[in-house]
């Protein structure tokens, strides 16, 4: 479970991963989405989508190589496509209920989000973006890879653009209402791969530089970066340096991790003063090394292994401070715990960590695990000290607990204090009720409202608790369900008071996990 949302080293996997943003910018006079465009590195990818090879752009697509067809999400996730029934797609590894996939064509793809957006993809590539208000974003490819996005006012009229591309030179320039930027792209010596040099743009008369990058190639066909800088926020420099691991037998290719990373911290480029970071793996790693015996392609190969396994990484600052990270075989994060340098987990000093707990079907791969496999049900923050009477560690642990239904709802959370909320939700056939309706159908078929929110103190008794209902209506025209009315309710003592209220614009609809979002 890859987090592509990570602007440096990717503690899991050791992959450098930077971002670039291209614009963010509001649609249809500020009623339809709003467009964040960026570009992000992939050191595994050795496609050139027009800004040199392993930046893609964060939209949603598919890549076809070697025979093999692969949904990437703009958020990165990326899956399989391993076959069609009827205009349903089916997805490898994807057990997560949040989103449907279909098609109706070769290279035709609709995918339809939990949130109620919607994306069309047309040869592969994305088309439309629509927001649950039926506003929408066109986007426009072409032949030399430059392309063009509108709202759907511009489309209509075939006046103006969002955002739109052209090449001059080597230079990719790309223009927004905010100006022209331009992502310079040069052949590496010694290669036929094309990668991202430069990125500038004009400021009153002179040419300002946003970014530069250097890189290596690797296995043929692929780059990771080298040395990275920006003036964007202050001077920013990165120097990396990578090394190889172990992997399995069968493996196609070396692959390559961080090993250190310098980080200008002086906020200039006249005098940089750098501080190093170290990293360094466990002998077991995210390939399976040692465990798996023979590296089998297009599958996951940990999946197989048993539950016990686990692989961790550590990251040491300046030799002041070290991360130690560790994972499982879904590559989910199971702990997270800053110490010195010197230290262990186990040391006799004062420290804290971070746990976390997952809901497992035991001995098992991906496909027989839930929806929600990969979010967490129980993150533990601990305080430890050494008792020097004992000679033993002590732990205090405030833990926080969830329960999900299967659309990744929450409809349990146990709070440090004790305090219980409980959330119920509307089917997705909605609710009405002696011809009342309390909650529309939900328009892609998903479990998306809150019906219930409970909440019950650290108590021995079931009296003092809150509640507040809601209920919805439907948007004439549009996707949107919106709150209608929220009705809270007190019961103490056995005997309830009642307080209707209308809409409020900070009702809480969906509660959402503070957890790190994981995506493979």
């Amino acid at each position: 479970m890859i987090d592509w949302t990570v602007n440096g080293v990717e503690p899991c996997t050791g992959m450098y991963i930077r971002t670039i943003p291209i614009a963010s910018l509001p649609s249809c006079q500020l009623q339809g989405p709003t467009l964040d465009l960026a570009l992000r590195f992939n050191q595994f990818n050795a496609n050139d989508y027009g800004f040199g090879v392993g930046w893609e752009l964060t939209l949603t697509r598919v890549d076809v190589e070697n025979g093999a067809s692969t949904l990437i999400l703009a958020n990165g996730q990326r899956y399989r496509i391993l076959s069609v029934s009827g205009n349903t797609v089916n997805l490898q590894y994807k057990n997560t209920l949040t989103f449907n996939c279909t098609t109706t064509g070769t290279g035709q793809y609709t995918i339809i989000y939990k949130n109620g957006f919607i994306e069309e993809l047309v040869n592969y590539q994305i088309r439309t973006l629509t927001a649950p208000n039926n506003k929408k974003i066109y986007f426009n490819w072409y032949a030399d890879q430059s392309f063009s996005i509108q709202d759907e006012n511009q489309n209509r009229t075939g006046k103006g653009y969002m955002v739109s591309s052209t090449w001059q030179g080597t230079k990719h320039v790309v223009t927004t209402p905010r100006g022209s930027i331009a992502y310079e792209t040069l052949i590496i010596a010694n290669t036929r791969l094309r990668s991202l040099a430069s990125v500038t743009t004009f400021i009153g008369i002179g040419l300002l530089e946003l970014y530069t990058a250097k890189y290596q190639s690797h296995n043929e066909k692929y780059l990771y970066i080298t040395d990275m800088a920006s003036t964007i926020d202050s001077y920013q420099h990165d120097v990396i340096k990578y090394k190889t691991i172990m992997a399995p037998p069968g493996m196609p290719g070396s692959i390559y991790t961080v090993s250190s990373v310098e980080f200008n911290i002086s906020g200039t480029y006249q005098k940089e003063t750098f501080i190093k970071t170290i990293y360094s793996l466990s002998t077991a790693n995210y390939t399976g090394y040692p465990q798996v015996t023979t590296w089998q392609n297009g599958v996951d190969n940990l999946e197989s292994l048993p539950d016990s396994f686990s692989f961790s990484t550590t990251a040491t600052t300046d030799n002041k401070r070290k991360i130690l990270c560790s994972y499982n075989k879904f590559y989910l994060l199971l702990s997270e715990q800053p110490m010195a340098p010197e230290d262990y987990p186990d040391s006799n000093k004062p420290g804290k960590l971070v746990k976390y707990e997952y809901q497992l079907v035991a001995n098992s791969g991906i496909s027989s695990q839930s929806s929600t496999f990969m979010l967490p049900v129980t993150i533990k923050k601990i305080r430890q000290d050494y008792n020097t009477t004992t000679k033993q560690l002590q732990q205090i642990s405030y833990d926080t607990q969830y329960r999900y239904d299967n659309y990744s709802n929450i409809t349990r959370c146990t709070n440090p204090d004790g305090t219980v909320d409980d959330y119920t939700y509307y089917p997705s056939s909605g609710s009405i009720q002696q011809g009342i309706v309390y909650c529309p159908p939900d328009p892609g078929g998903f479990v998306n409202y809150l019906n219930k929110k409970t909440t019950t103190p650290f108590s021995n008794t079931p009296n003092y608790l809150r509640i507040y209902t809601y209920t919805y209506i439907a948007i004439a025209n549009t996707n949107l369900i919106q709150p209608s009315e929220v009705t809270f309710s007190a019961l103490a003592r056995g005997s309830a008071r009642y307080l209707s209220t209308g809409p409020k614009k900070n009702t809480h609809i969906r509660p959402t996990p503070a957890v790190r979002s994981m995506a493979r």
